[in-house]
């Protein structure tokens, strides 16, 4: 009975997500299909770059938004970023997109232990250790697309909120 106990005290109060590395876990957003997707950070990014993700939506599958979230020098607080793919390939660049300006910015939070904390980071640990937190922050995300050139296909009926919950590992079936 106590593991029991044990367990439904962890999964209230938003231990880690998942077994599988953060840089391999898919979150949506409750009652809507928006998927976050966080990925390996790429090989020569910059050195405060903490992790990288994608954001797309069910209503426009052509809409990929690429992010990254940062550690910015001084002020400890994780800052994201998402930005709108725009133009064509550069040759510099083969496998990244040229990319437009930002289309949101802000504090990334996540549910870690008991409530809600800064995005988790712990530079002592490699990027496949780091805590997969059950929940995602983008405060000022879904007004983002609500007052953007987006809320014509991008926006359904169902709810849009800044929350992004674990879903799944990306290798679970």
């Amino acid at each position: 009975m106590k593991l029991v106990t044990a367990l439904v005290v962890a999964l209230a109060t938003g231990a880690e997500a998942a077994e599988c590395p953060r840089h391999e876990t898919i979150y949506r957003q409750p009652g809507n299909d928006w998927v976050l997707k966080f990925l390996p950070v790429p090989h020569g990014a910059a050195a405060n770059q903490i992790s990288a993700l994608e954001v797309w939506s069910p209503g426009d599958p052509q809409l990929v938004m690429a992010g990254a979230i940062y550690t910015p020098n001084g002020f400890g607080r994780p800052l994201g970023v998402l930005t709108l793919p725009c133009g064509e390939e550069r040759d510099d660049q083969a496998e990244e997109a040229n990319w437009c300006e930002p289309f949101w910015e802000g504090p990334v939070y996540a549910l870690v232990g008991e409530g809600i904390d800064v995005f988790p980071w712990d530079a002592d640990l490699p990027q496949d250790r780091q805590a997969v937190p059950a929940q995602v922050l983008l405060p000022g995300f879904a007004s983002n697309v609500w007052y953007s050139m987006l809320r014509q296909t991008a926006w359904s009926d169902d709810p849009l909120g800044d929350v992004f919950t674990f879903a799944r590992c990306i290798d679970d079936d």
